[in-house]
């Protein structure tokens, strides 16, 4: 039996991640740029985090019943398709006009957006009056699926960018199967301790999934500083795409919302899952497949920075229309009571 999880403090957990990100890529940039042979150190260590990131993200993820109502089969329906058929077809877009010329960042950038979030999505979700119980099953769907499709996009995507295809996919499997191991092994372990023990260490991995990745980034920028700053014109245009990106995702979403008559905790939840992005893993994915491509994962961590403002203003966004949609209920509550 799974462990159950404990309500996540959203606003600590939601703050937390952009903000040790962001610290961990000034560290990471001073460190390297004052002392590369420092620099070489902490990038030695990204193999070990990277093993840890995959477990902690794996043990994490809740596994919930699937839904037996058609509706709710519906929205999922929709948010899968807008993730896996959608999404990929705005990417190579953006990614071609934006980015001509830089094959291993167009990759980082495609293989960032082509990944649906399976955590924080849930918790903005639930701070915008969304269907967190049909999302919830979302996640286990989504990561499956990110998972199997991770090898196909390398296998497509990656010739462009001067990548080894065949030992890529051998390496990624390789790291892929000593993590979902010890993921096992966890979850395993954690479902025979007794009720209160269950719930605390249950929730360990996922707090400490962004200390993780903020240590991996500051690994990557202290090892490849001199890199990054040479290509900055380049990122500059990443942060562009992810916006237009982000932009273009959400008008999808409110049309297909429309379209299908969903109700509006079920609109939230579409809106949220096709915003967020599952950087952590594909982070993790990306550093231990193509672990001479810097470039690549660092285009994933700078996509990353436009995600939380952006899911920030879509909540805002989604809450005046539920206001807007209150009040209008009460005027016209108002108007039958004066026009009987």
């Amino acid at each position: 039996m799974p462990a159950q999880r404990p309500a996540r403090p959203a606003g600590a957990r939601l703050w937390a991640t952009p903000a040790i990100v962001g610290g961990a890529i000034l560290v990471g940039s001073v460190i390297g740029g004052a002392s590369p042979s420092a620099g070489d150190a902490m990038g030695s260590v990204v193999d070990a985090l990277v093993i840890t990131l995959v477990v902690a993200l794996f043990v994490d993820v809740p596994l919930h019943r699937l839904p037996r109502t058609p509706d709710a089969w519906k929205v999922i329906g929709i948010a899968w398709s807008m993730n896996f058929l959608l999404a990929p077809l705005v990417a190579f877009l953006l990614t071609r006009v934006a980015l001509p010329g830089h094959p291993a960042v167009q990759l980082g950038v495609m293989l960032y957006f082509l990944a649906p979030c399976t955590d924080w999505f849930l918790a903005f979700t639930r701070l915008s009056d969304g269907d967190t119980a049909v999302g919830a099953t979302m996640l286990p769907i989504n990561m499956v699926t990110q998972l199997l499709l991770f090898p196909v996009w390398i296998t497509v995507l990656g010739g462009n960018a001067g990548i080894d295809v065949v030992g890529t996919i051998g390496t990624l499997l390789q790291w892929f199967v000593l993590p979902t191991a010890i993921a096992v092994v966890i979850r395993l372990g954690i479902a025979l301790l007794p009720d209160a023990a269950r719930a605390r260490a249950a929730a360990l991995p996922g707090r400490a999934v962004p200390w993780i990745v903020g240590a991996m980034v500051a690994g990557l920028f202290a090892s490849h500083i001199g890199l990054l700053l040479a290509n900055l014109p380049v990122f500059v245009a990443v942060l562009g795409c992810a916006v237009v990106f982000f932009a273009v995702m959400f008008i999808a979403a409110e049309w297909a919302s429309r379209l299908a008559a969903l109700s509006y905790p079920r609109s939230a939840l579409l809106a949220m899952t096709t915003a967020a992005r599952n950087a952590p893993l594909m982070i993790g994915l990306t550093s231990a497949a193509l672990p001479h491509q810097p470039l690549v994962t660092t285009a994933i961590v700078v996509g990353m920075l436009v995600e939380f403002p952006h899911l920030l203003a879509v909540r805002h966004l989604l809450l005046r229309r539920r206001r807007g949609q209150h009040a209008g209920r009460r005027l016209r509550g108002t108007a039958a009571w004066g026009h009987p």
